[in-house]
């Protein structure tokens, strides 16, 4: 079974693609970023508790161009859905890596939060933010009464480590997109939080430095999203955890947000 047939197996009818990068056709006065949003206040997002007590939803409303929602079908199950990553050839990226990291935490949790490609240590766990990143994000989402399995779903923008602790690039981040989206639909959280360049940078399809995304609300999927720094990054360049708390501290604001304050 192809990708796209396994895709259409878990329900996703039509998949998310990227925009071509910037200065290649993308056209428009905005360098083809029309379709990410990024005003405070302006997502419109699911029904209070879509997809709490079932494995899927019925696809997210408000899909920016290029992004369409299918319907999950009934039969369409998480455990599809990991064995289809595990057999995905798409992409080079299949032959580098141990383990496909798909994901893990609460599939019905608010916040999902999508990180960079898998490092090496998530590699070799088959599970998001692993080893001292891991624990510094554990701490990070503590701080504001959040935890793995309390609440909190993690993925990764490519499920399948690049080589030589690279980044993805735009075609591997393209073909993988298909899972995001599903995953996405599954959850159907409040909240998407970015952590990390390729992360932010692949989900919102924009070339924007990740300085400039942070302190936004955009949208994808249907629902918003906010950007800050990954845990790496942070333990490498410790002056950015003001920042970096500053940003969690948003989240935690939005989360807290009424139905009709989300709207």
């Amino acid at each position: 079974m192809n990708r796209l047939r396994q895709l259409h197996a878990l329900g996703v009818e039509t998949v998310w693609t990227l925009r071509p990068p910037l200065g290649e056709g993308t056209g428009g006065a905005d360098g083809g970023r029309s379709g990410v949003v990024i005003e405070s206040g302006s997502a419109r997002l699911a029904p209070e508790g879509a997809g709490a007590a079932a494995d899927r939803v019925d696809g997210a409303a408000g899909s920016p161009p290029g992004i369409i929602a299918g319907p999950m079908q009934p039969g369409a199950t998480w455990a599809l859905l990991e064995q289809s990553v595990a057999a995905c050839s798409a992409c080079p990226l299949c032959r580098s890596r141990n383990r496909p990291v798909v994901g893990s935490g609460n599939r019905a949790g608010p916040l999902m939060i999508v990180s960079d490609a898998p490092d090496a240590d998530e590699d070799a766990e088959g599970l998001p933010f692993a080893a001292q990143s891991g624990r510094l994000l554990d701490n990070m989402l503590a701080a504001i009464g959040l935890s793995r399995d309390g609440g909190v779903y993690l993925t990764n923008i490519v499920k399948c480590r690049p080589p030589a602790h690279g980044s993805p690039q735009q075609d591997e981040i393209r073909q993988c997109a298909g899972w995001l989206q599903a995953q996405v639909e599954r959850v159907a959280p409040r909240l998407i939080l970015a952590l990390g360049r390729s992360a932010a940078q692949g989900l919102l399809s924009v070339e924007t430095p990740l300085p400039e995304l942070r302190g936004q609300l955009h949208v994808q999927f249907g629902r918003p999203v906010l950007v800050s720094y990954h845990p790496t990054h942070l333990l490498r360049t410790p002056r950015d955890k003001a920042k970096a708390w500053e940003d969690l501290l948003r989240v935690r604001r939005e989360l807290l947000k009424s139905p009709a304050e989300r709207r």
